[in-house]
């Protein structure tokens, strides 16, 4: 089981070995509960992936992905602005 996962900017991918995802704070988190009891956050659950909530468009549950390759969601690294302190020399 798994879930496809629709972003704002029209990337997708698809998060493999998860049965169930619940939002943690500015994260939605995708579990493999193990065969534990219905609650998420129990000793048997497994954290999968977690993405944050505000990317999100869609998700939706595949019921078979095996034959489905996941798409890599590509990390974009954000260099700090350069700055210059008010005041000092060099």
């Amino acid at each position: 089981m798994g879930f496809e996962v629709r972003f704002v900017d029209e990337r997708t991918t698809v998060v493999n070995g998860a049965d169930a995802y619940e939002q943690e704070g500015p994260l939605t988190t995708f579990f493999a509960r193990n065969g534990g009891a219905g609650r998420l956050a129990s000793a048997f659950s497994v954290r999968v992936a977690s993405f944050r909530t505000e990317r999100l468009v869609e998700i939706r549950l595949l019921d078979y992905v095996a034959d489905i390759e996941p798409v890599p969601v590509e990390r974009a690294r954000v260099e700090p602005p350069e700055f210059e302190a008010l005041g000092a020399t060099a």
